[in-house]
């Protein structure tokens, strides 16, 4: 859904709506893989300030393409087992992908 927004295919009241949902599950999963969680925190504080008046939507777009050219997410198999690798500028993770 960022790239949908950052690209012009979602309005900005969408992506409210699906972040709102998105950190809703994130916070009931405890096992998020690192990474995820600082993305979202980013993203969080980029839309809370621009819902608040603090910041353009253009300037939102902007926070939001730097937030996500620092961060990769690739899902793999791994013995068998499905892997998160996630990475960021300030670290880099392999965490068990839990299906259930």
């Amino acid at each position: 859904m960022l790239v949908a927004y950052l690209t012009g295919h979602a309005r900005i009241e969408r992506l409210l709506g699906w972040f709102g949902q998105l950190t809703w599950e994130l916070a009931e999963t405890a096992s998020s893989p690192l990474g995820l969680a600082e993305l979202a925190n980013e993203v969080a504080l980029s839309l809370d300030e621009y819902t608040g008046g603090h910041r353009s939507e253009e300037q939102l777009r902007r926070a939001l393409r730097e937030a996500l050219s620092t961060y990769w997410l690739a899902v793999e198999m791994g013995a068998g087992r499905p892997l998160v690798r996630t990475s960021s500028q300030s670290r880099s993770n392999v965490q068990e992908l839990t299906v259930s």
